[in-house]
């Protein structure tokens, strides 16, 4: 016969296993039907006001599958970018830890550059010699016509400096027209479909994207052609021409990568600026996560007018994030 303490026993067993599985279905359901950040509230939610089922569910080892968790003690950042986006990536799962009008199509000035970076590196031999047109010297940029480099010295100077010059040299010798036409192919095949571009260097209001697609962008990049990001995390670099003569010192433009503070030291993966007058102040960074298990994405448009607006705002959303989720 079963005693009274068996039988409360065995309820709270089987009321323990039936929240598992409810909160289990309803995970899924949240996952599959919502954003993280409500099924971050509700989880939060429960760790508020159940002690008994928020111990379950951490001894489970759920809870684990669902780090980043919101905090929602932190208040919601404001940014003044027009648009911005933060991602965190492990292994194959991605979570928006962060978001503002993450849809609109905005002008991404020299962002694009990593488009143009990306067909370079999968098409051209990096030791070809490219001489730099008059064309590509009206682009605004460094160097002088007349003068030859080896392509992945041009590469360089793009993702390091952001120069113009360089972005249109080395699309020049494929074509200009018909290198923005490969860009535009490349964007649709990796599925960012409100991409489009009308040079590769930048220039202009119709060089456009949204946040969700540079994520896709910056995905592939970093899975498929690690070596742009690596590029794009060089301090400085002394630019000399095919002959052996140097040029001069180029210098990274990204502030980001010489920050000591706890939050970017040793920590950026890789990024590329973006500026003119029709995008403003725009920046693509990846950062290592808080758990040093996988990565941040994070995407600002339109940060500012200043130039330091866009480092400005990239930070206040890496600062936010580190403190508004649980990490581990």
């Amino acid at each position: 016969m079963i005693t009274k303490i068996k039988y409360i026993e065995i309820l709270k067993v089987t009321g323990f296993c039936f929240v598992i599985f409810i909160f289990i279905g309803f995970s899924w359901f949240l996952t599959e039907s919502f954003s993280g950040q409500l099924q971050d509230f509700i989880y939060w939610k429960i760790a508020k006001n159940s002690n008994f089922y928020t111990s379950s569910i951490q001894d489970s080892g759920i809870e684990k599958n669902l780090l980043p968790l919101r905090n929602w003690d932190i208040a919601n950042l404001e940014t003044q970018a027009e648009s911005a986006i933060a991602v965190n990536i492990e292994d194959n799962k991605q979570k928006i830890i962060y978001e503002k009008n993450k849809e609109a199509v905005l002008p991404i000035a020299s962002i694009t550059k990593l488009v143009t970076a990306l067909l370079v590196v999968e098409n051209y031999n990096l030791n070809e010699k490219i001489i730099i047109s008059k064309s590509a010297k009206e682009k605004k940029g460094s160097l002088v016509a007349g003068d030859e480099f080896f392509a992945n010295d041009l590469l360089k100077l793009m993702l390091v400096e952001s120069d113009n010059t360089a972005a249109y040299a080395l699309s020049e010798i494929n074509d200009q027209e018909n290198f923005v036409t490969l860009m535009n192919e490349k964007v649709k095949e990796l599925g960012m479909i409100n991409t489009s571009f009308d040079n590769s260097v930048g220039i202009g209001p119709n060089c456009k994207s949204n946040t969700q697609d540079l994520i896709i962008l910056a995905k592939y990049i970093q899975a498929n052609n690690p070596e742009i990001f690596e590029l794009s995390t060089i301090s400085s670099f002394d630019l000399f021409d095919v002959n052996g003569k140097l040029k001069r010192n180029v210098k990274n433009i990204n502030q980001l990568l010489f920050d000591t503070s706890t939050e970017f030291k040793d920590k950026v993966i890789g990024g590329k600026t973006g500026s003119n007058p029709f995008a403003g102040e725009c920046l693509l960074l990846i950062a290592k996560s808080f758990d040093n298990k996988g990565y941040i994405i994070t995407v600002v448009l339109n940060a500012g007018k200043n130039i330091n607006d866009r480092f400005i705002e990239t930070k206040n959303i890496i600062n936010w994030v580190k403190i508004a989720y649980k990490w581990k």
